[in-house]
């Protein structure tokens, strides 16, 4: 009985949560990003703070929570991966926890391959969450802003070449007088250094031409799980994939961790704080990741396998109960008998 409970409750539970929207602050929608941009050029230092590739995982909760950030901080990046799989189970479980606590500034998504779904294999899914989705959910894929004296590009580079016009576009909008650039994407380029170990990006000798003629400061990605900084002529890379997910190798740099940069524009000067923090199971997330994205999903998108489980348990309910009280059927027979008897 307690487990046909669980399966319908489950089932319940998800269905209210998928009815659930974004908070305010999460996301690119253009209420975000107006509150960011501004038309005039007036440089001050701010700090923001980006992490990337948690994969589900309450890392970040536990890092938004519990350490003391900056009070500068004007807004946050999420560098992709956000998601376990590119299904919209997990994003509503994505979403159902940012729901849950209090955001202070605009947190901006980067999509992430685990978050879009871009394969033919991927797309071909009932429940595959697309770019449309995305899109639909969170706002823009592609955009930039001018914030206290710099520029700020964000791109979806996952398994596509549009990025590459995309980037030249926002960053030929660049206005005069911007002190520094800096560009936001979920995978490095796999030539960068030999430490990368990840997919790549298409169309990378022409990346490297285009950041280098738009003069880009700083160029942040995920992607590989691990922390790596690298230089590709005056382009400063950082790469934080360390947000949670399984770590890369067995570097040094292998380690949780988000990363707060204060910034000071007109001495154009950045300065890195990395926080680490150390790994740490959530059952209760876990639970409820399990809920949404295992047993709804068999509800929702196989509901004869659904039927089959839920009809499972009312037959082993039900010879279960004659097991238990095989003496209340034998006397409720008898009484049948009798009184038909009588009635003869």
């Amino acid at each position: 009985m307690l487990s046909l409970m669980f399966f319908v409750s489950s089932v319940l539970y998800t269905m209210s949560k998928k009815r659930l929207s974004p908070p305010p602050l999460l996301g690119n929608s253009e209420e975000n990003i107006s509150s960011l941009d501004e038309e005039e050029i007036d440089p001050r230092p701010f700090s923001i703070f980006f992490v990337s590739d948690f994969q589900a995982s309450s890392y970040f909760e536990r890092f938004y929570n519990s350490v003391d950030l900056p009070s500068e901080i004007d807004f946050g990046v999420i560098l992709g991966d956000f998601c376990m799989d590119a299904r919209k189970e997990y994003h509503t479980f994505f979403i159902s926890e940012f729901n849950e606590w209090g955001l202070e500034f605009p947190i901006l998504l980067v999509p992430g391959n685990h978050d879009v779904a871009a394969t033919d294999r991927d797309i071909s899914r009932e429940n595959a969450f697309t770019r449309k989705d995305f899109e639909e959910t969170y706002g823009s894929r592609n955009f930039s802003f001018t914030h206290a004296g710099c520029y700020f590009v964000l791109i979806d580079n996952v398994y596509n070449d549009e990025y590459i016009t995309h980037l030249k576009d926002l960053l030929s909008q660049r206005p005069d007088g911007a002190l520094l650039t800096f560009l936001f994407m979920h995978i490095p380029p796999s030539s960068l250094t030999p430490h990368v170990q990840c997919r790549g990006i298409y169309e990378e000798e022409m990346f490297y031409e285009i950041i280098d003629a738009y003069n880009v400061d700083y160029v942040m990605t995920g992607d590989f799980h691990s922390y790596l900084e690298s230089e590709y002529n005056d382009t400063v890379f950082l790469i934080t994939g360390g947000g949670g997910a399984k770590l890369a190798g067995e570097l040094e740099s292998s380690f949780h961790h988000s990363i707060v940069l204060h910034i000071v524009p007109e001495k154009k000067q950045v300065t890195e704080k990395i926080f680490p923090i150390a790994e740490k199971s959530d059952l209760p997330d876990d639970f409820k990741l399990f809920i949404m994205g295992d047993i709804y999903t068999i509800f929702r998108y196989h509901p004869i396998l659904f039927a089959g489980i839920i009809a499972l348990h009312l037959i082993l309910l039900f010879i279960l109960d004659l097991l238990i009280h095989p003496q209340k059927r034998k006397s409720t027979r008898i009484e049948v008998e009798q009184a038909t008897g009588a009635a003869q």
